[in-house]
């Protein structure tokens, strides 16, 4: 069952911008005295030695944490083979708040100090990162960035209180806004991107939980195909929104208590959230215990269920899934560079009720894939993990 309690309690100084790494199972945390750089494994605190941690905390897929230094510029904390150590990612002393990351390309995304959107990007040639380059103008962005894994996009919120996106086009980039009407500026902030099911949730100014869909594409411009619905009538939601790998979602609340999902369920009786920056992490997850994903599509026609267990695995992964008639689907195992690595898989034919897929994934080395099985007018995507 699910409770509250402090993760040692001889520890007092957690400073907020708390990001969990689920590669050495740690909590990192930014402390409050000294600008510390701290961690939690176990039942145990401990320092990384790091004293220069001004907050942002960000985890890519290998454990290697970004942060904002003291010299407002972005550094990494991360093992090297034998030692933990530290280094610059980008010598440019501009770093003014929000830091994101596309792992699949190598990307750093960040708020300038002058509130427009700057990268920094991996050179696999040279093994080393590129100099950091504007990559919005004209749009003054607030602390709120997040990377769509699915999309392949990054999502802001600009100071008119309009989400934007910033895209590919098939020949260049391009930064425009979600919103279609005046009355849909109502963006205070918390964006939040699920993964599975391609939706960006986000904190109205109304103090609901809002979030928009990709109903066919994710293109902008006039007769947008963006979607937009607020999240029942829960007034409440005034702190950070996160979303689990399941789909559920979790909110700090105006009581500073935390809530999930759609219908305002209250998690926490007792202990307050305090603002802050907030990654999840599930109950009991290590490399010892496994996790089930669970993607659930519903349209008016149709209603398909997938659940993907264990998951992280060694080797084997069972995708069951539940459809409500017969149909043909393909499953794609794909790597963090949008790579279909399974390409012998057939095209199978599925029956109504339960089916079974297993596929063996212990020849993969070891890291996060993502998975898609295509049905006839459904897609279920996910991610999974080998160890």
């Amino acid at each position: 069952s699910w409770g509250n309690a402090p993760i040692s309690w001889s520890v007092n100084d957690v400073g907020g911008d708390i990001t969990w790494d689920g590669v050495n199972s740690r909590t990192y945390y930014r402390s409050t005295t000294g600008n510390a750089l701290k961690y939690f494994s176990g039942s145990s605190a401990y320092s990384t030695g790091l004293s220069n941690c001004a907050g942002w905390l960000a985890i890519d897929q290998f454990g290697k944490v970004f942060y904002k230094g003291t010299d407002s510029k972005i550094w990494n904390y991360y093992y090297n083979g034998s030692i933990w150590t530290s280094a610059i990612v980008s010598n440019n002393a501009n770093v003014g708040g929000s830091i994101t990351l596309d792992m699949a390309g190598g990307n750093v995304f960040y708020r300038g100090t002058d509130n427009n959107i700057w990268k920094v990007s991996w050179n696999s040639g040279t093994s080393s990162w590129n100099a950091a380059v504007q990559v919005t103008s004209g749009i003054a962005a607030t602390d709120h960035l997040v990377w769509g894994v699915n999309s392949n996009r990054l999502y802001f919120r600009g100071s008119d209180s309009r989400i934007y996106n910033y895209y590919w086009t098939g020949s260049s980039w391009n930064t425009a806004a979600l919103s279609y009407a005046a009355e849909d500026a109502n963006c205070a902030g918390n964006l939040a991107y699920d993964n599975t099911r391609d939706i960006l949730y986000y904190t109205g100014n109304d103090n609901r939980l809002w979030y928009y869909f990709n109903d066919r594409g994710w293109n902008t411009g006039t007769g947008t195909i963006y979607n937009t619905l607020a999240n029942w009538n829960a007034t409440n939601v005034t702190g950070p929104v996160i979303v689990r790998n399941d789909g559920v979602v979790y909110y700090r609340g105006s009581d500073n208590k935390l809530y999930e999902n759609f219908n305002g369920d209250n998690l926490s009786d007792n202990p307050a959230c305090s603002p802050g920056n907030y990654q999840v992490f599930k109950q009991g997850e290590n490399e010892e215990q496994e996790e089930v994903s669970t993607t659930i599509i519903e349209t008016p026609e149709n209603t398909a269920l997938l659940k993907v267990y264990p998951n992280p695995s060694r080797d084997i992964f069972n995708f069951e899934l539940y459809i409500p008639d017969d149909q043909e689907g393909e499953l794609f195992i794909y790597n963090l560079q949008s790579q279909r690595i399974n390409m012998t898989e057939p095209v199978q034919h599925f029956n109504a009720g339960k089916n079974m897929i297993t596929y063996d994934a212990s020849a993969l080395p070891a890291g996060v894939y993502y998975y898609s099985v295509q049905l006839k007018e459904t897609v279920l995507t996910g991610r999974m993990i080998k160890n």
